[in-house]
């Protein structure tokens, strides 16, 4: 660099980053008795950070992110009255994270993602009045998430992931509601989700994947109204699907998958139900079944930022569940499998003369409740179709027998027309079979 550079003692911003500059920091900067913007990230940058920072009295904002740096935060720069913006991520700094940083006043980014930091996270700099980006990701801390972070009056940003930090998520984080993105990706947590968190209704990053977590989606997290995406995959989440996160009205992503979900879809789940602003969802890899929901391949039309009109198809993935056969013609443009349910035997509550008759078998879940039904007959027969009850996993009731006489007549050895004696019976869900086989029904004599 040129020597007059550092003559210009009132440079306000110096910019430098982006370049392949070697070695130690240029100590020369600190001639620049004015400057308030120092910007060397994209470097390479060695040593530790230069000290005497601290002491330039107009800085804001530091930026040596993505070097070779090695050290830990100089004293001086943590006693600066002035700094509110200080980068320092992709280098080598190690140590603790400083207690110090709680007491700059003025400092309201802080970035030291991807270094070799350890330890805690300091429960000083939870105490920070100013703070309102806070980025520890990618470092080796440890001793679970702090929940002091939920008191910080300002906080907006909280990035902990790549972190084994470990334990749960306090409760307290639900009064952190000025939150607009929170990820904690890969930190080793377990424990349930806060209700408490249906709170944060600025929030529009949530990024909780690939830890331990456990147990329902509260319902509560429907107050989440800006949330635009939520990525709670490769956890260990279970309990049904539940309609009060439709409450998530401006949720563009959604990523469920590798969990343990399980029940049926919701009906309204789609553009036209729940999620009107839905351009992604990815439910593989849980134990959901029943029916697949009819919007989930649905296309919307819009004009696009030169006019004209655009067609969007709904991206979707519900791979490695188990809905219910037969499935619709669309399926595998959702990566969908299905499962059909069987009817291995009859059982007659009354006696083979009574009225009622019960289909015995596997994987009759809840969600026939609200549309099982009992089809007696085929093709060749005619069909007709009863109202069943749902009694157990196992068992589907048919109070309602049809009579002999609704059924086609064919002619007997005799020449004689006469309704058939026995009829197939299997299980249905809303005037679709899903059983591929059934058992034979025999008419009293």
């Amino acid at each position: 660099l040129p020597s007059w550079l550092w003559g210009c003692a009132w440079l306000s911003i110096l910019d430098m980053s982006g370049n392949n500059f070697e070695g130690s920091m240029p100590s020369e900067v600190l001639y620049l008795r004015g400057l308030a913007h120092l910007r060397l990230s994209g470097n390479r940058y060695t040593g530790p950070i230069l000290p005497g920072l601290g002491s330039l009295p107009l800085l804001l904002e530091l930026d040596v992110s993505i070097n070779r740096l090695k050290g830990t935060l100089p004293a001086d720069l943590l006693e600066s009255r002035s700094l509110r913006i200080l980068k320092a991520g992709n280098n080598r700094l190690s140590g603790p994270v400083p207690d110090a940083l709680g007491d700059m006043e003025t400092l309201f980014m802080l970035d030291l993602s991807y270094n070799r930091f350890s330890g805690g996270i300091p429960l000083a700099l939870t105490r920070s009045p100013s703070l309102v980006h806070l980025n520890l990701a990618g470092n080796g801390l440890v001793g679970g998430v702090p929940a002091e972070l939920g008191a910080m009056p300002r906080l907006t940003i909280l990035a902990l992931e790549a972190n084994p930090l470990g334990g749960t998520l306090p409760d307290s984080l639900g009064n952190a509601t000025r939150l607009q993105s929170l990820t904690m990706t890969r930190t080793g947590l377990r424990g349930t989700l806060p209700p408490s968190m249906g709170a944060l209704g600025e929030l529009s990053n949530l990024n909780l994947a690939g830890n331990s977590l456990e147990g329902p989606i509260p319902g509560e997290w429907g107050g989440m109204y800006f949330l635009n995406s939520l990525d709670l995959s490769l956890n260990q989440l279970s309990g049904e699907f539940n309609p009060r996160l439709g409450g998530m009205a401006n949720l563009k992503d959604m990523k469920l998958s590798h969990n343990r979900l399980s029940g049926a879809l919701p009906r309204q789940l789609g553009r036209n139900g729940f999620f009107h602003s839905l351009e992604s969802l990815d439910l593989a890899h849980n134990m959901f079944y029943g029916v697949l929901p009819e919007d989930l391949l649905d296309t919307i039309y819009y004009t696009n930022a030169d006019g004209l009109p655009e067609q969007r198809t709904l991206k979707v993935n519900v791979g490695q569940n188990s809905f219910w056969c037969p499935l619709p013609d669309w399926a595998s443009k959702v990566s969908a499998s299905c499962v059909w349910l069987e009817v291995h035997t009859l059982a007659y509550p009354e006696g083979k003369d009574g009225a009622s008759v019960a289909l015995i078998g596997s994987g009759f879940m809840r969600s026939l409740a609200d549309g099982a039904q009992c089809i007696f007959g085929n093709k060749k027969t005619g069909v007709v179709k009863t109202d069943g009850v749902w009694e157990s996993s196992s068992r589907v009731l048919c109070p309602d027998i049809p009579s002999q006489g609704r059924f086609k007549k064919r002619k007997n050895k005799f020449g004689e027309l006469e309704p058939p004696r026995e009829v197939i019976v299997r299980l249905g869900y809303n005037d679709t079979i899903l059983t591929k086989f059934g058992q034979e029904y025999a008419f009293p004599a």
